[in-house]
C-alpha cells in the first residue's frame, strides 16, 4: 500500500516542480492553498454525503478525490511520505 502513496506523493511533486500545461494538480498548484483548500472542503461534503448512500464505489471515489486533494496540499507544502 505504501508503494502507492510513494509513487503518488512522487508524481504530486514532479508536477509542481515541472507545472505541466494542461495538468489538473498545476491548475491547483497555481490557485494556491485558498484554492486547493477549497476543492478539499468540496471533496469532504462529497464523502459524507456518500457515505449515507448505498453506493459503495461511489463512496470509495469520493475518498480518492479527498485523498488526493489532500497530497496535492501536502505536496505544495513540500512534505513527502517519509
Amino acid at each position: 500500500m505504501s508503494d502507492v502513496f510513494d509513487r503518488l506523493m512522487n508524481q504530486i511533486h514532479q508536477r509542481i516542480q515541472e507545472m505541466p500545461k494542461g495538468s489538473y494538480t498545476t491548475k491547483l498548484v497555481q490557485g494556491g492553498v485558498p484554492a486547493i483548500a477549497a476543492k478539499i472542503r468540496e471533496e469532504a461534503d462529497e464523502l459524507i454525503e456518500a457515505a449515507d448512500e448505498d453506493d459503495r464505489q461511489h463512496f470509495i471515489y469520493e475518498a480518492c478525490d479527498l485523498i488526493y486533494h489532500t497530497w496535492v496540499l501536502l505536496g505544495l507544502k513540500q512534505v513527502t511520505v517519509e
